[in-house]
C-alpha cells in the first residue's frame, strides 16, 4: 500500500509539471498568433508605402492639394490598414492626412518619424511615438522617403495606434482563450515599458514592475523567435520577440485557469488511485489472474485517446481475428504533416482532434471492427469482412479517407487534415500480424509516393518498386553520412539587361554504392516518403550556406541564392529555428536567400503553411511559389500569403511557340502576378521563340537552358569574374552557353 501511495505521490508532481508545460504551450501559441501577424501587417504596410511613395513621387510638382492622390490615401485608410495616412513636403512645410485636424502652426518636418525617415533614406518604422492629441496614446509609424530626380522632397507615413495592434489579432484567437488575458504590453530591446494600459508603468523596466525573480535582462535579450514563458505567484507572462521593430510583446495571464486544470486533475488523480487500491485488493482478495487481467489491459492503453496501443492490438487482432481465421482488412492510417499540427496548436487541442478522428474513423469501420493506435500519427485497424462492401475493399479505404478529409471544428477553430491509408487483406497477403503491417505499409508507401489516389491496396506488384525503394533509400542514407551529394546552381537572367540576378541550387548525388548518378526525380520522392525528409533538406540548405560564405570569403557576391524547400521539411517542427541556427553559423545575409515551396505544398496544409511562411518571411526570407500553374491554388490564401515572386511551371514554356493555349495561359499568370505584386520567372526556357513570346507578355526573369545549364559552384564564380563589372552575365550578340 505504501508502494501504491508512493506512485500517486510521485504521478501528482508529473502531472502538475505536464499541466504547467501544456499552459505555457498554450499561452506562447496565442502570443506567437500576436508575433505573426503584427510582423505580416508591417511587411504589408511597407509594401503599401512603398508603393504610395512610388505614386506620390510621380507627380513631383503637382503634390499639392492632388484629387487622385487624395483618392489614394482614402483607399488606403478605408482598408483598416491604418489609422492615418500622410504626405508632407520638405520645401513648405505642405502636410495632407485623413482623418485628423493638425492644430494650428503643425509642422511636420519636426516630426520624429519625418526626421528619422529623411535622415536615412529609406523605408523606416518609427515608434512608438505619443500623439499629438492624447499624450496617452502611442503611434507606430511606417514611413518612406519621396525622391525627384534623386533629390528628398518629402515623406508619406502610414501611422497606426499600439492599441490596435491587439484587434490585429484577437480574431485569430481563441475568444475562450482571451478571457485569460490581464494585459498586453510592449517592451523595448532594453526591456522597458513603452506601452501599457497602466500609463503608470510606462518608462518602468520589466522586471522590476512585475513579480518576477527569474526574468533578468539577459535572458530577455537572449531570447529566440518562438518566445518565452515567465511564471509568477499569482500570473505567467507570455514574452515573443517582434525581429522587425527590435520591440517585445508581453501578454500577462491569470493562473486561474491553471490552478483549476490543477484541482481537477488532482481529483481525477485521486479517483484513480482509490480505484486502483479497490482493484488491488480484490485482486489479493481474489487470488485469481481473470481478476487482474483487466487491470493489465488498461495499462495497455494509449494514453490520449483510450484505445489499444500497438503492443496490445497485435495481441488482440491475432487471438480474435487471425487465431479463427476471420478474413479482412488490415489499415494503416496515416496522418499527413501531423508534426506541424502538433507545432501549431496546444496539446490539449491536439490530443481533442484526435479522439475527433478516432470517432470518426470507428463510425466507418463498424462495431465488429478493431482501432488502435500505432504511433503518434498513425491509427491501425482490423475490419472484418462482415463490416466491409460486398467485393469491394476499396470502399472502406475510400470511406474513411473521405470522411477525414472533412474540416474538424476543435476549441471553436477549423482545422484541416489529409490522409493516406494502406492495407493488406487476410489471409490473402499474409497469415500472421506482422506480415500483414508490413504489406499496409508498403501500400501506405505507394499511395504517398505517385500520388493520385489517397488509399493503396496491397499487391504482389508493389514487392518489386518496395525492393528498389529500399535500396535507393539505405544508398541515400550512406550517402548523406559520406557527403557524396553535391550542389549545382543555374543562372537566373533579367532578359532586359542580360545580367544574373539569381541562382537557383539543384542537388545532384553519385552513389558509390550503387554505381551511378540518381536523378533527382528518383530519389526526392524516396526521400519526401520517409524519415530521410529532414536530414535530406538540412544537409541541402547547409551545403548551400557554406558555398555562400565561400563565395563571399573569395570575394563573389551572388545577389539571389534560391533553395527547394520540401512540403515535408517545410512542415517539420522546428524547421524555422533550424534554419536561424543554420544563418548564424555561416552569417549568411537572409536577403540572399529565396526559398522556392511548390504550390501544391501550400495547398495540402494551407493554415499551417500559411504561419509558417508568415514566420519565414518576418525572419527576412524571400519567398517563392515553384511550378506555379500546375497545381490548383486558393486565391483566397494567395492573397493571404507572404510572397515575392511566382516561377511558371516549365510545361507552359515547353510548347509556348506552338500553343495558343499555354500563350493564354502564360497571359493569364501574368496578369495574376501584376494584379497581386509578384515578380515572375519563367523556367524551362530552351529557345529564342519562346524567350521572344514571354519577353513580349512583359515576363523578363528567365531561367533554362537557353542561357545556362546548371553549372558547378567555381563556374559560377569564374562567370561573375569574367563578366563585366560583374554584373553582365553574357555580352550582347554572344551565344548563351549550355
Amino acid at each position: 500500500m505504501f508502494g501504491l501511495l508512493l506512485s500517486a505521490v510521485i504521478a501528482f508532481f508529473h502531472v502538475k509539471n505536464w499541466l504547467v508545460l501544456a499552459v505555457k504551450d498554450e499561452q506562447l501559441t496565442i502570443a506567437s498568433v500576436a508575433q505573426t501577424t503584427t510582423e505580416q501587417w508591417i511587411a504589408s504596410s511597407k509594401e503599401s508605402m512603398k508603393t504610395l511613395a512610388k505614386k506620390t513621387s510621380s507627380f513631383a510638382g503637382n503634390i499639392e492639394n492632388n484629387e487622385l492622390l487624395d483618392a489614394l490615401i482614402s483607399q488606403y485608410t478605408d482598408s483598416n490598414q491604418f489609422d492615418f495616412v500622410s504626405i508632407s513636403l520638405e520645401e513648405n512645410g505642405y502636410y495632407r492626412i485623413n482623418n485628423w485636424q493638425p492644430p494650428s502652426g503643425y509642422d511636420p518636418r519636426v516630426r520624429p518619424w519625418y526626421r528619422s525617415t529623411k535622415i536615412n533614406r529609406h523605408m523606416t518604422i518609427n515608434g512608438p511615438y505619443i500623439g499629438i492629441d492624447d499624450p496617452d496614446v502611442y503611434y507606430l509609424a511606417v514611413s518612406a522617403p519621396l525622391f525627384n530626380h534623386g533629390e528628398f522632397i518629402g515623406v508619406v507615413s502610414g501611422d497606426i495606434k499600439l492599441t490596435r495592434l491587439e484587434s490585429l489579432f484577437a480574431k485569430y484567437v481563441d475568444p475562450s482563450s482571451l478571457s485569460h488575458i490581464k494585459n498586453n504590453f510592449v517592451i523595448d530591446s532594453d526591456s522597458k515599458i513603452i506601452a501599457h494600459q497602466d500609463k503608470s508603468k510606462i518608462g518602468t523596466f520589466l522586471a522590476s514592475s512585475v513579480d518576477l525573480k527569474d526574468m533578468t535582462s539577459i535572458r530577455l535579450s537572449e531570447m529566440n523567435l518562438k518566445g518565452e514563458v515567465f511564471v509568477a505567484e499569482n500570473v505567467m507572462y507570455a514574452i515573443v520577440p517582434l525581429p522587425s521593430l527590435d520591440l517585445k510583446i508581453v501578454m500577462e495571464f491569470s493562473k486561474d485557469e491553471l490552478n483549476s486544470r490543477l484541482l481537477s486533475e488532482t481529483v481525477l488523480l485521486l479517483v484513480h488511485f482509490l480505484i486502483v487500491f479497490i482493484l488491488v485488493v480484490v485482486a489479493l482478495f481474489v487470488a485469481n489472474k481473470n481478476v487482474i487481467k483487466p487491470l493489465f489491459n488498461f495499462l495497455e492503453l494509449d494514453n490520449e485517446t483510450a484505445l489499444p496501443n500497438k503492443k496490445s492490438f497485435k495481441q488482440i487482432v491475432s487471438s480474435k481475428f487471425l487465431e479463427t481465421e476471420t478474413s479482412g482488412l488490415l489499415l494503416i492510417i496515416n496522418l499527413d504533416y501531423f508534426n506541424a499540427l502538433t507545432s501549431s496548436y496546444s496539446a490539449i487541442v491536439v490530443k481533442q482532434l484526435l479522439n475527433q478522428v478516432k470517432s470518426r474513423v470507428e463510425n466507418q469501420i463498424g462495431s465488429q471492427s478493431i482501432l488502435g493506435v500505432f504511433s503518434e500519427s498513425r491509427f491501425v485497424a482490423f475490419v472484418p469482412n462482415s463490416e466491409i462492401c460486398k467485393n469491394q475493399d476499396s470502399c472502406i479505404l475510400g470511406k474513411i479517407v473521405e470522411t477525414l478529409d472533412k474540416p474538424f471544428l476543435v476549441a471553436n477553430k477549423e482545422i484541416n487534415l489529409s490522409a493516406h491509408v494502406g492495407a493488406s487483406k487476410f489471409p490473402e497477403h499474409g497469415g500472421d500480424i506482422e506480415q500483414l503491417i508490413n504489406h499496409a505499409f508498403t501500400a501506405f508507401s505507394v499511395s504517398r509516393k505517385y500520388g493520385g489516389a489517397d488509399f493503396s491496396l496491397y499487391s504482389d506488384d508493389m514487392k518489386a518498386g518496395a525492393g528498389k525503394t529500399h535500396l535507393i533509400l539505405s544508398a541515400l542514407r550512406n550517402g548523406l553520412r559520406k557527403k557524396e551529394l553535391f550542389m549545382v546552381y543555374q543562372p537566373q537572367i533579367d532578359a532586359r539587361t542580360h545580367t544574373m540576378v539569381s541562382v537557383e541550387a539543384l542537388v545532384r548525388w553519385y552513389s558509390v554504392e550503387l554505381e551511378r548518378y540518381v536523378s533527382p526525380v528518383e530519389f526526392i520522392p524516396i526521400a519526401e516518403s520517409s524519415e530521410l525528409v529532414g536530414l535530406l533538406g538540412d544537409y541541402v540548405i547547409e551545403q548551400v550556406f557554406m558555398q555562400i560564405n565561400t563565395w563571399h570569403n573569395i570575394g563573389i557576391y551572388v545577389p539571389k541564392v534560391a533553395i527547394n524547400i520540401s512540403p515535408s521539411h517545410l512542415m517539420r517542427k522546428g524547421f524555422c529555428d533550424k534554419l536561424q541556427s543554420l544563418v548564424q553559423q555561416y552569417q549568411i545575409d537572409i536577403q540572399q536567400i529565396e526559398l522556392e515551396i511548390t504550390e501544391t505544398s501550400l495547398m495540402e496544409s494551407p493554415d499551417i503553411a500559411l504561419a509558417v511562411l508568415a514566420q519565414l518571411k518576418s525572419m527576412g526570407f524571400s519567398i517563392a511559389i515553384d511550378d506555379f500553374g500546375s497545381g490548383y491554388s486558393s486565391f483566397q490564401y494567395l492573397k493571404v500569403m507572404p510572397v515575392d515572386k511566382l516561377k511558371i511551371d516549365g510545361m507552359f514554356v515547353r510548347e509556348l511557340e506552338h500553343s495558343t493555349s499555354d500563350q493564354a495561359i502564360i497571359q493569364s499568370l501574368v496578369a495574376i502576378a501584376n494584379n497581386m505584386g509578384f515578380s515572375l520567372l519563367a523556367e524551362g526556357v530552351e529557345n529564342k521563340a519562346q524567350l521572344r513570346i514571354l519577353n513580349d507578355e512583359g515576363v523578363f526573369l528567365i531561367q533554362g537552358y537557353f542561357f545556362s545549364k546548371p553549372l558547378a559552384a567555381d563556374d559560377i564564380a569564374k562567370q561573375i569574374k569574367a563578366a563585366k563589372n560583374h554584373e553582365v552575365f553574357y555580352e550582347s550578340g554572344v551565344e548563351p552557353f549550355h
